[in-house]
């Protein structure tokens, strides 16, 4: 808490140094994010934003946090709105175009992907959390040695970064490369995850793999951190189906459309 007042305190001091203060402390935002919680910074973004509207930074920062909830279309619309307030910085571009990339499909995820790109070439070539964007739009469009250029890289300038670890497993399973993914799973077994998407995607390639205790910890992991993400329930409902758990099935099914009642019909059709 005394750390948000001082940072906001600072912005307040220098508005005009607010960009060059937000690329300078961006590893503060993210320590002070696992520090404090997910969920009361979430709460805390959104009164900043409820006492001063105007406030670019807050957006981006809520932005920051609803990534880290898996909310991806509330972090794009923050993203928009820090842009449109004049936060022109690169990292909010970039997580613009990330979380585009984790809610879109078809244009929107080529639409994010070029913009990552873009930004690495252009702006960010040695920021490790920008290659992994980038690393992880080549992966959603199948575009493995590219996915990985950035993805290593990206490891080259922070190995201890989850995601890195995790997007490496996922392209080498994608490539049919399974022992190469097992092997990037072990790498990444004493490391952090953050998101509930990332879980997600843990979960799916331990599915893959067949071990399903895995994937169910992560799945569980993953509605511990935001319950209420419907995917995440749906995700283990499957889960549950394919192990033959019905009624564990049922309950995770229901629970998706109680979180999500106006989007019923959709979940009904895709499961």
């Amino acid at each position: 808490d005394a750390a948000l007042k001082d940072f906001d305190k600072a912005i307040s001091i220098d508005p005009a140094r607010e960009e060059e203060h937000i690329r300078a402390n961006l590893g503060l935002v993210r320590s002070l994010h696992k520090l404090k919680g997910i969920h009361s910074n979430l709460t805390y973004f959104d009164q900043l934003i409820e006492d001063n509207p105007e406030n670019a930074s807050s957006y981006y920062f809520r932005a920051l946090a609803n990534i880290s909830l898996g909310n991806a279309e509330h972090a794009y619309e923050d993203a928009w709105e820090s842009l449109r307030l004049g936060l022109r910085a690169t990292e909010v571009y970039a997580t613009r175009a990330y979380a585009l990339l984790k809610f879109g499909s078809g244009d929107k995820i080529l639409r994010g992907s070029e913009e990552l790109e873009q930004l690495v070439k252009k702006e960010a070539p040695n920021d490790p959390m920008i290659n992994l964007y980038a690393g992880a739009a080549n992966l959603a469009r199948n575009n493995y040695d590219s996915a990985f250029e950035y993805i290593d890289h990206a490891l080259l300038l922070d190995p201890e970064l989850a995601l890195g670890h995790l997007l490496r497993a996922q392209v080498f399973h994608a490539m049919g490369k399974e022992e190469d993914a097992e092997n990037s799973l072990s790498l990444l077994a004493p490391l952090e995850l953050d998101s509930p998407l990332d879980h997600l995607d843990r979960g799916n390639l331990y599915i893959a793999l067949g071990e399903f205790d895995l994937a169910l910890a992560d799945f569980n992991k993953a509605i511990d951190i935001n319950p209420a993400l419907p995917k995440s329930s749906l995700t283990r409902a499957r889960t549950y189906a394919s192990i033959g758990e019905i009624d564990a099935a049922l309950k995770d099914f229901d629970k998706a459309i109680s979180i999500d009642p106006a989007r019923e019909e959709e979940h009904i059709r895709a499961n």
